[in-house]
């Protein structure tokens, strides 16, 4: 007789060790439409699966733990209601901690769920270049936050991080120096117009990863040095445990980043003619001012 096979659970699908994962809505009409609202709408949203082919792959990524932080620490970037980003230098190199609060009651949105599936999706599926890198997931007590941070006492402006709390969950993430918003970018006098592309494209390879933004507003994709574009701040995107997503998920997610930076741009071109016009009237004015006073001494 063949013996009998054995079905072994791989550990990384043990849900106990990581919170639950926030599920895409279904596809049905009375829903979909409330997809791509915005984010203050996230916990409204059904946690039933989406629906894909009965064969798709599954998975259930997860990011690398840090046991021991030990950094230094560097500037503050950013401090906000949901968290508060730092540059610190870790084994030599510039990153980005990124250091959530955490919400008030269940009802609240957990920032740092959200963050934390995302990224892990996009490092599972080894998408490049249109996501920074995300090295580790940490949690930080707050009794040796100075410590971690190489620092003797935490400075004010970081204060509210002790008030409260206990613990605080955290990500490491890729420092992307020399990068510029598209916000700002797209309200420079001179600007590419070929970059809109580039973000659609980046935005492509995050669907095609089983994530969705929900917040793709010109302030959260970074122009690089090396001209491609990269989307961050995933707090509040949506991500399934299949490897892709169906084109009625993200279609106005993508039509949004065109709309969007189109606009700037066209803000922008209205506003240069505003500025040109200003000049070309000052001109004229001047060269009259300027007639007069010669006219004036020709006649004495």
């Amino acid at each position: 007789m063949f013996p009998t096979p054995t079905i072994t659970t791989p550990q990384h699908r043990n849900p106990s060790t990581m919170p639950k994962r926030p599920r895409l809505p279904s596809t049905s009409p009375s829903r979909k439409s409330s997809c791509l609202q915005s984010s203050s709408k996230a916990n409204s949203w059904s946690r039933e699966p989406i629906m894909l082919l009965p064969d798709a792959q599954k998975r259930s990524p997860r990011l690398r733990r840090l046991r021991n932080l030990r950094c230094q620490f560097l500037s503050i970037l950013s401090i906000g209601q949901l968290c508060t980003v730092l540059l610190v230098s870790h084994r030599g190199e510039k990153r980005v901690l990124k250091i959530y609060i955490p919400p008030p009651t269940h009802q609240h949105r957990d920032a740092f769920k959200h963050e934390y599936y995302a990224y892990a999706t996009l490092m599972s599926a080894v998408v490049k270049h249109a996501s920074p890198h995300c090295y580790f997931a940490l949690t930080l007590s707050v009794s040796e936050l100075a410590h971690a941070l190489t620092l003797s006492v935490i400075p004010h402006e970081l204060s509210h991080l002790q008030q409260h709390h206990t613990s605080l969950q955290a990500l490491l993430i890729e420092y992307i120096p020399c990068s510029v918003t598209l916000e700002t970018y797209f309200k420079q006098p001179r600007c590419d117009p070929a970059v809109v592309g580039l973000a659609a494209d980046a935005l492509d390879k995050v669907h095609a990863a089983g994530v969705l933004h929900l917040d793709v507003e010109p302030r959260n994709a970074l122009l690089m040095d090396s001209g491609k574009v990269c989307w961050i701040d995933f707090d509040v995107a949506k991500t399934t445990d299949q490897w892709c997503i169906p084109e009625e998920y993200w279609i106005e997610e993508k039509a949004r980043v065109r709309w969007r930076l189109e606009e700037i741009g066209s803000e922008r071109v209205g506003l240069s003619e505003q500025e040109t016009d200003i000049q070309t009237r000052q001109d004229v004015v001047a060269n009259v001012d300027v007639g007069v006073e010669v006219a004036g001494k020709a006649i004495c």
